[in-house]
Formats: C-alpha cells, sequence, structure tokens
C-alpha cells in the first residue's frame, strides 16, 4: 500500500446508506477517498472474490459483478465488459481491502460524496422504503424572522437551512423526490410555505426547527402533528430518531395547529430540537458534523415512517409528475 494513504492522509467518517459504519474510517489524499472495502461489502452482502492481481466484487442488489485488477485506475463491468476509470487504483495487499470510493460506489450502485469541511464520505444506495416518496422539507423562520439565537452568531434560520438542505441530500441519493420550501435567506408566510407544498405535490412534509433552552426540564427533542394519524407516526418516528441522534431526551410528539400542519393532506410534523445553552452544544452546532449528525437521526426518522407505511401496504408518496 502506498504510504500516502497512511501518514499523510486525513481520516474520514464513513456514512453509509445514510448511517455511520462504526469501527473503520476512511482517509483522504490528494488521489482519492479511500475506505475499507471489506468492511462496506460486508455490511452490503457482496461476495469478493480474491486474486493476487485480479478482485471481482458480485452485488447481490443488483446482479452485476465487477471486476478490479492491482495497479489499474479503472473496473470492467461483467457482462458488457465496459471500463470505467477510477480515482485511483484500488489495493488489497497484506491482507487490507483498501479502494478508492468511486470504486466502492461503482460496485455497489452507490453514488458518493465527500464533505472535505466534515470529514465525512458517503456511499448511498437507492432505498426501496423511501425511493416512492415526493418529500417536501421545510426550514422554518427565514428572512426577517430569525427565530431563536443559538449562541455565538448562530441564528435558528441559518441552522434549520442548513440541516434541511443536508437532509435533502440524503433522501435524494437515496432515490426520494426532493423539495424544500426555500434554498436561501428569504421571508416566507405559513400561506407560501402551503403553497409551496401543494405546487410540489409533496406526499410527506417536514418542518425543521431548533430552540435553545437553559431549563433542563425543557429541553429534548419534540414533534408536532395536527388530526391525522399518519401525521401522528411521522411525528413519533421524528421525535424518537432525533432524540437518539442527538442523544437528547425525548420529549415525544404533540398535537397542535402549528405551521403548515392544518392546510396540507399529506403526513406532515413540525420538529423542534430544544438544545441545552452549555459550551459542548454550542461547538457541535457550528461544526459541520455536528448539524450533519441532525440530518442522519432526521432521516432515519423519516426512513422508519416509510418502512413501517410499506409494511401496513400502504404507500403515501405520490408519484412523480
Amino acid at each position: 500500500m502506498s504510504t500516502s494513504h497512511v501518514y499523510r492522509a486525513r481520516r474520514l467518517r464513513v456514512v453509509l446508506d445514510g448511517r455511520v459504519l462504526e469501527g473503520t474510517v476512511g482517509r483522504l489524499d490528494g488521489q482519492a477517498a479511500w475506505v475499507n472495502a471489506a468492511a462496506i461489502a460486508s455490511r452490503w452482502g457482496a461476495r469478493l472474490d480474491v486474486g493476487e492481481d485480479v478482485l471481482g466484487w458480485h452485488d447481490p442488489r443488483t446482479g452485476r459483478t465487477v471486476v478490479f485488477r492491482r495497479g489499474r485506475a479503472q473496473a470492467q463491468l461483467d457482462g458488457d465488459g465496459a471500463v470505467v476509470a477510477l480515482a485511483a487504483s484500488p489495493d488489497w495487499s497484506d491482507g487490507m481491502l483498501i479502494f478508492p470510493a468511486d470504486a466502492v460506489a461503482l460496485a455497489g450502485g452507490a453514488s458518493v460524496s465527500v464533505d472535505t469541511r466534515a470529514g465525512v464520505v458517503f456511499l448511498t444506495r437507492p432505498d426501496p422504503y423511501l425511493s416512492s416518496w415526493r418529500i417536501l422539507l421545510d426550514p422554518g423562520h427565514g428572512g426577517r424572522d430569525p427565530g431563536s439565537s443559538l449562541g455565538g452568531g448562530l441564528v435558528e434560520k441559518d441552522l434549520n437551512l442548513y440541516v434541511a438542505r443536508r437532509l435533502g441530500r440524503l433522501l435524494k441519493a437515496a432515490g426520494a423526490v426532493v423539495g424544500l420550501t426555500r434554498v436561501s435567506d428569504v421571508d416566507l408566510t405559513a400561506g407560501d410555505r402551503c403553497a409551496r407544498a401543494r405546487r410540489f405535490r409533496a406526499g410527506m412534509a417536514v418542518s425543521i426547527h431548533h430552540g435553545l433552552l437553559l431549563e433542563a426540564s425543557l429541553q429534548g427533542a419534540e414533534a408536532y402533528f395536527y388530526r391525522r394519524e399518519d401525521s401522528r407516526r411521522l411525528a413519533a418516528s421524528l421525535a424518537g430518531a432525533l432524540a437518539r441522534g442527538l442523544q437528547l431526551p425525548s420529549r415525544g410528539v404533540r398535537e397542535a395547529n402549528v405551521g403548515f400542519l392544518s392546510c396540507l393532506s399529506c403526513p406532515a410534523a413540525v420538529t423542534e430540537a430544544a438544545l441545552p445553552g452549555d459550551d459542548d452544544t454550542l461547538r457541535k452546532l457550528n461544526h459541520p458534523w455536528g448539524r450533519i449528525r441532525e440530518a442522519l437521526a432526521l432521516l432515519e426518522g423519516i426512513r422508519g415512517f416509510c418502512s413501517t407505511a410499506r409494511a401496513d401496504g400502504v404507500v403515501w408518496g405520490y408519484p412523480a409528475p
């Protein structure tokens, strides 16, 4: 293995299908983002046929085999024989399978992206629970309405937008059709948000909010719904996932006519992360990884709701136009 991969590389967290891959790290150097291919293949249920100079990756989901050759920055697709260029040459010496992330993505039918500021590599395959959904994300507040002051110069409207945009990218990579009520710092009324949700033909809507509370009894993750049973289930899934992901107390769900909840004809919820105002929390909020953790938690909550709906034989997501 080239020593540049080991000694001069920056460590990366690996997020696989929206979940942190524990027990392994990736690395970023001047050539590529590198990941432990054996750990990912195991998680995906892939079969690896490892030879001295040739490695075959058999993916059970796609039914495809991708062949890699030592020392070559390319891969060959079984069947049509197409050759695909890679960022760098995979390496499987010394019992380790260290591959560029784009090689693993190709073999597993995944998309790949790297956030260098947060130090994260994302590998995401289409999710059967999410791919039929049209999901609208609503970053709360905006424009002249800053929302809560979160300390250190950070205001709620900006944090809401960051988390919503990151969550949107995660959902799109998993196969959902995603819309946002705003993608910049603009004024929006509740009526504006409702109108955008209707134009988008949302099959689900999630509004994202934050607060900073010094009283411990009020801190935690909660979600609001209005009238609909499917909205209550969505809110419960989001509140639980948010509490686990951010290590906050779970304050459950509440029924209230807030935001755009009353005007939508699809499952809809408003999330609220009521955060403690200590220095550690503020430091996490101001680091991209701390915000990504919240987006991953919300993704888990949405996925949990969608999997339950699918298990019940119900598909709420409107078809794509």
